[in-house]
């Protein structure tokens, strides 16, 4: 073979070389773009906390009951939000060891967006039995249970059988998840039943919550 066709060999083979370097350019810059435009669509339809949290635990592993006791939220809530995840692509039905189970298509860690986590101090109270501080919290600070500060002291002091001095809210609040949670088991169990019936209220936002609370306690009787 002549020095000329050598020449044109090494040419040919260096146009390759240039062109595999530019395709994977021009795929690498495509991924970063699709990327983005996933992490929006992901940030906009798991808006909240629990919705994050419930889709990184969708894993083909954890049960929707299992989903719905960490998050803090009912088993209906994370069937709904499966529907709707499926609809959009974010999800999938496998079957695994014979079972149907829900399975998240897309890694929130490798996509850059920040997954909750579950402190371990409020991980003794995620077996349903009672809430954890975060979703207590959540439900005293709720207007169309407790509208004053004044209703909300009665009722603690009435069921949990304390009296409490905090004016604010946060701080009446602090005040009654600390005593809750320095309760006996039975008297915390009687303060969920209370807040239950509190719930029964029109358009309260925590009666599914509740309702799925009692089919748990039910269960584990």
């Amino acid at each position: 073979m002549s020095s000329s066709e050598n020449g044109k060999i090494i040419e040919i083979l260096n146009k390759i070389q240039r062109d595999i370097s530019e395709i994977k350019e021009t795929m690498k810059l495509s991924m970063i773009q699709t990327r983005d435009e996933i992490s929006v669509v992901l940030n906009r339809a798991l808006g909240t906390p629990e919705k994050k949290l419930a889709y990184n635990l969708t894993d083909g592993k954890h049960s929707a009951r299992d989903i719905a006791i960490q998050v803090g939220v009912s088993i209906t809530s994370i069937h709904r939000w499966w529907r709707e995840w499926q609809k959009l692509g974010i999800v999938t039905r496998v079957i695994k060891k014979g079972r149907n189970v829900v399975q998240k298509i897309l890694s929130l860690e490798d996509l850059g967006i920040e997954v909750p986590e579950i402190s371990s101090k409020d991980a003794e109270h995620e077996i349903g039995k009672i809430p954890n501080k975060k979703k207590l919290k959540s439900i005293l600070h709720d207007s169309i249970m407790f509208k004053e500060n004044t209703d909300l002291r009665i009722f603690a002091e009435k069921t949990l059988g304390l009296s409490f001095l905090g004016n604010k809210r946060d701080e009446l609040i602090r005040e009654i998840v600390d005593s809750f949670y320095n309760s006996p088991k039975r008297v915390q169990m009687m303060f969920m039943q209370a807040l239950k019936q509190q719930s029964r209220r029109k358009g309260n936002p925590f009666k599914e919550y509740f309702e799925s609370w009692e089919k748990h306690i039910k269960s584990e009787i």
